[in-house]
């Protein structure tokens, strides 16, 4: 769904319409969305649940075998919870954003840039652009680096399969995997032993970046909300949505760890037996994986390409010529760093502990600094602040653990 941003001279223009609380009340977003084909509830739950479990659930288990399945299950509700609510936050910001500006529809970056153009301060409102580049930043590198790792689920898939071994040498559909990962749990393990409680520090960051991008739809609540045809029902969405997220990837990464204990290996599907009914899901979920990596590639080219195509005429050849730059360079970055783990760990630590915990709670508080103000004791600030810390704990312990994974896998190519 296209954002309707007022654009004057090429620049996209967010001005306060609605003064008071009245004002706001009195618009009705729904009315004023064209061409938008709405959804219910159950299909806005079906959204997020599609759009959080992709091919991170795939690598769930390597994360739980990282840091040990009890503190694993603790993180992984923790991180659910929060990571709902904060995208709640999130929602609850752009529908507010919406009333004020008379915009009725908008994309993620839009709400980060509306939010701060509208703060009533200047010195805060002058860096709107900036708050802007910064989200489209992080989108893309998200997004494109996700299609790294799809490049490695596909490839170690395929190699598997045509080699006909359970022996990988380069490092669907979620229900089966589920539903197999429980099946060989009990198979290989059924007393769940050798399993361990915990390991160090370092370990539990890597899972952390891992297991937030397993769980991440923070890049689709807003364009869900959009298509909602009950926008207020979007709180029992997302918890609803999210706690069956909580659940997939509990239940996927637990008894895959279950399984295969210290030998596992991304994605889940490499450790399933070279048998005919595993074969057929080894080889749907290369075929799934593949069609996620064209969506996944679609959104952040497009973003990248609105800013590039100023410089050319608006042709298909330089369309096609970036489109092949872009796909090289995805590619080079998956042969420099053929590790699913690492990269995932990066991209969760890095991009989605960003867009998922720290800048819902800055937009939140641009928005409601001034109406409805910050409350009683400031508990809207200070709420936002703890949310605000721990997002930054994570994305700067997460991302220095996973960079440096990244280099030993960058040493062992020279060695």
């Amino acid at each position: 769904m296209a954002s309707e941003v007022p654009i004057v001279d090429g620049k996209r223009v967010y001005k306060l319409v609605a003064q008071t609380q009245e004002e706001e009340d009195s618009y009705n977003t729904v009315e004023h969305r064209k061409n938008v084909k709405f959804v219910g509830l159950f299909g806005s739950i079906a959204h997020i649940v599609k759009g959080a479990l992709a091919g991170g659930i795939l690598s769930g288990h390597v994360a739980y075998m990282k840091a040990g399945w009890l503190v694993s299950i603790c993180l992984n509700m923790f991180f659910g919870v929060y990571m709902a609510y904060c995208l709640h936050l999130l929602v609850q910001s752009a529908q507010i954003l919406y009333k004020r500006t008379r915009i009725p529809t908008m994309s993620y970056p839009d709400v980060g840039e509306c939010a701060m153009a509208c703060f009533p301060n200047p010195k805060v409102s002058r860096f709107a652009k900036f708050a802007r580049y910064l989200l489209d930043t992080v989108i893309c590198i998200d997004l494109f680096g996700s299609c790294a790792t799809y490049q490695l689920i596909i490839a170690k898939s395929i190699k598997q399969l045509v080699e006909n071994t359970q022996e990988i040498s380069l490092e669907g559909k979620p229900v089966c995997c589920i539903i197999m990962a429980v099946y060989y749990a009990f198979q290989y393990n059924p007393k769940f032993e050798n399993m361990v409680t915990h390991k160090s520090l370092y370990n539990t960051f890597i899972f952390i970046g891992m297991n937030v991008f397993s769980m991440s739809c923070s890049g689709i609540v807003v364009a869900i909300e959009t298509n909602m045809r009950e926008p207020k029902k979007f709180p029992i969405a997302i918890g609803v949505g999210m706690s069956l997220v909580i659940l997939c990837t509990f239940s996927a990464s637990f008894f895959g760890y279950v399984g295969f204990l210290e030998k596992c290996e991304p994605p889940i599907t490499v450790n399933y037996p070279m048998d005919l009914l595993p074969k057929v899901v080894k080889g749907l979920i290369a075929l799934m994986i593949y069609i996620s990596h064209a969506l996944n590639f679609w959104v952040p080219f497009n973003l990248c390409y609105y800013y590039i195509r100023k410089r050319h005429k608006d042709n298909l050849f330089w369309e096609i010529f970036y489109r092949t730059i872009f796909v090289l360079l995805i590619s080079s970055v998956a042969l420099i760093f053929p590790n699913i783990n690492a990269l995932m760990g990066f991209i969760g630590s890095f991009c989605l502990t960003n867009m998922a915990f720290i800048w819902p709670n800055v937009i939140t508080l641009l928005v409601i600094w001034k109406r409805p103000g910050l409350g009683k004791y400031k508990w809207r600030l200070w709420r936002s602040l703890i949310f605000i810390v721990i997002g930054l704990f994570v994305f700067g312990c997460g991302t220095l653990v996973n960079c440096m994974e990244m280099v030993k896998v960058f040493k062992t190519l020279f060695n």
